[in-house]
């Protein structure tokens, strides 16, 4: 899976402000130049400036970006074009830093794959602890 190249950091740093003790991406007033019309300016940043981005996928200048890389390029100063954003937990709606890593696609595959090995074995010992429980009931 290919991903495409996020805007330069320096612009994301202008449109978002991470703040690391809420762990939440807030948005930053937009320059007028990304608009066509003043009109559509002032909207968006009276409908927007300074609240949390709360959206799985983001709009700049036309294009979409998913949240947890634009998040990551926030954070980490760097695009991870050619490569995946992976949440670590196996839960994509946890979006924490800490749980996003940049991985190539093969570990990210590999991963996945571990993930549901994983999670058929939790739903195995839960099946087995069920039988001990009716067991010891009995």
């Amino acid at each position: 899976m290919l991903t495409k190249e996020l805007p330069p950091i320096s612009l994301l740093c202008k449109l978002f402000d991470y703040d690391i003790a809420e762990n939440k991406l807030y948005y930053h007033p937009r320059p007028i130049e990304l608009f066509k019309t003043k009109y559509q300016w002032r909207r968006w940043n009276i409908k927007y400036a300074f609240k949390e981005v709360e959206v799985k996928s983001l709009s700049i200048a036309g294009d979409s970006y998913a949240y947890h890389r634009i998040l990551y390029a926030v954070v980490k100063k760097e695009d991870p074009h050619g490569f995946l954003i992976d949440h670590v937990s196996g839960n994509d709606y946890d979006n924490n830093i800490n749980n996003l890593e940049k991985v190539t696609p093969r570990e990210n595959q590999q991963r996945k794959r571990f993930q549901k090995k994983g999670r058929a074995q939790r739903e195995l010992i839960n099946l087995e602890r069920l039988k001990l429980k009716i067991q010891s009931v009995s």
